[in-house]
């Protein structure tokens, strides 16, 4: 199950792709160096205000762990990630029309994302956003692709198809007149020999000889503490970045 969203940088592009990839929906980190410096306009905040996307930030290069070790040559990370529709992220200014609307100081409006606006709750430099309208997934995609994120919604009560609701969550660091969102693309395959299906709702239920794969990006932090429930046949590539809005 490979997920298969535009390639394009634009931010609401990205997000009518993540929404859809229900496994990767618990977001938000402790830790963040955030904004070192904040600009002048951070004293008299506006609303509503209009921070557009101005610049893409690449953090590292392309991390590949398999079972629980980091890989670090080069040609075998191209390799992994070779055809992979959302890795190879370079840093650039962006000239963009794509934007985050603060209604007001616990409000947000994030184009292509929803027809309803975020609440907002800002702590120090910390800005999450929470979706009014639940999203849902199940049980085995939140074990194996929920984990990632450093800060997870809580899974709700399951409703008549066995999926249970949870927020959409996106966090960003830096103030009303301009803030980064955090981001990451990540490709995982988990196998054992001598299949090509994983299924991840039945973990430890008939699913020896099977295969998976699983793409996405997720506006949240990697938690590399998920690095340790990787087994001998999993393989995992992370890249991260940060999307930069700032006022015009």
């Amino acid at each position: 199950m490979t997920h298969i969203p535009s390639p394009t940088p634009g931010f609401s592009n990205l997000l009518k792709c993540t929404i859809v990839i229900l496994f990767t929906v618990f977001v938000v980190a402790c830790k963040h160096k955030g904004v070192d410096k904040e600009p002048e306009l951070e004293k008299e905040p506006r609303f509503p205000g209009d921070l557009y996307l101005v610049k893409v930030n690449k953090k590292a290069g392309i991390r590949l762990f398999i079972n629980k070790i980091e890989v670090k040559n080069k040609a075998v990370i191209n390799q992994f990630v070779a055809g992979a529709w959302n890795f190879g992220i370079e840093s650039q200014d962006i000239e963009s029309n794509e934007k985050v609307t603060f209604l007001h100081p616990d409000t947000a409006y994030i184009e292509g994302s929803s027809s309803k606006p975020f609440v907002v709750t800002r702590t120090g430099n910390q800005f999450l956003f929470r979706s009014i309208d639940k999203i849902y997934t199940t049980s085995g995609g939140f074990r194996l692709l929920g984990k990632m994120n450093k800060q997870r919604s809580e899974l709700g009560l399951p409703r008549y198809d066995g999926q249970f609701p949870a927020d959409y969550l996106m966090v960003g660091y830096g103030n009303y007149a301009k803030f980064e969102m955090s981001v990451y693309n990540y490709k995982l395959v988990k196998a054992t020999p001598g299949g090509d299906y994983y299924d991840f709702d039945n973990l430890g239920a008939g699913s020896i000889g099977s295969r998976g794969e699983y793409a996405g990006k997720v506006l949240n932090e990697f938690d590399y503490t998920y690095v340790n429930s990787l087994t001998q046949a999993d393989t995992l590539a992370v890249e991260e970045y940060t999307y930069t809005f700032m006022l015009r």
